[in-house]
């Protein structure tokens, strides 16, 4: 028999733009400034930044937080590679 699960792991992924891992929707997601859909480590850097972001409904990635230029759009960044 089966173990009974309330919250089962999510089987939805895609890539991450900057580093062109494996994303879990669920811990990565997408920029709300530059659009790019980032992974846990490169959406918000560690566990307090993804607390403040959950609090405050809003998720800036680590690149345009320190003000770095962004390859938006690009499929994936050239210099994490």
């Amino acid at each position: 028999m089966q173990s009974f699960h309330i919250f089962q792991p999510s089987v939805i992924s895609t890539d991450c733009d900057r580093c062109g891992g494996r994303v879990d929707l669920v811990k990565g997601g997408v920029c709300t400034r530059c659009r790019r859909i980032l992974c846990y480590t490169h959406l918000h850097g560690g566990w307090v930044r993804r607390l403040l972001a959950d609090l405050r409904n809003e998720s800036i990635c680590v690149e345009c937080r320190a003000g770095r230029p962004t390859a938006a759009g690009a499929a994936v960044d050239a210099r994490a590679r």
